[in-house]
């Protein structure tokens, strides 16, 4: 709102000083500036590290401290970026020299490694590019949490309630849902939700 917009712009709180100092925000701020600038360093913690450092930002009353934890969340939002480019990249050159990716009516891929805090984002970069519906999913100690972001009006929440035999748990809505899933599941898991897709779009989805 307008006025959080101008509580954000006005405030005083050591944190919120040092966000708006490294954004370069004087004055007035805008909602896109928000969005752009702001929110990308307070989601990278959640996805990174831990939620807490904006908690701590938000409530310190120390402004040297303030900065050290701003730092930390740049550094955070760096390696997301990283991250985020690097696994996109890579599996976006796996769909574009492998035909049988071509052939198929969604994308499923799942790796050991793979950071769960970015799998959301490499899914909705690969649904996008494609127009396929994917889900991404990041396997730790053998069990891996995925995201999945729709494309070609394919309903998420139903999608996994029709391969809901095949996970921990999982669930969401039209455009994203995320899941739980053993690893040995995993490839069941890609051929049920290719057979969902493709029932409902029986000529497949072109990229």
């Amino acid at each position: 709102s307008d006025l959080g917009l101008k509580a954000l712009a006005t405030s005083q709180r050591p944190g919120l000083k040092a966000l708006r100092a490294h954004a370069g925000l004087d004055g007035a701020i805008a909602a896109d500036e928000v969005a752009w600038k702001l929110a990308p360093l307070i989601n990278a913690s959640g996805r990174l590290g831990s939620a807490l450092d904006n908690v701590q930002l938000l409530t310190t009353d120390d402004e040297a401290e303030a900065t050290r934890l701003v730092a930390g969340l740049v550094e955070q939002n760096d390696e997301r970026r990283r991250l985020t480019d690097l696994l996109t990249g890579d599996l976006v050159a796996e769909i574009d020299s492998n035909p049988v990716w071509q052939t198929r009516a969604s994308l499923v891929f799942a790796g050991d490694g793979w950071h769960p805090g970015v799998v959301g984002i490499v899914a909705s970069r690969l649904a996008e590019r494609y127009g396929k519906p994917a889900a991404v999913i990041a396997i730790r100690d053998g069990e891996g949490r995925g995201s999945l972001r729709s494309a070609g009006g394919i309903h998420l929440g139903h999608a996994l309630d029709a391969c809901r035999e095949h996970l921990l748990k999982g669930g969401g809505h039209a455009l994203a849902a995320g899941m739980t899933i053993a690893c040995d599941r995993v490839d069941a898991f890609s051929q049920a939700f290719e057979a969902y897709v493709r029932g409902l779009h029986p000529g497949g989805l072109s990229p």
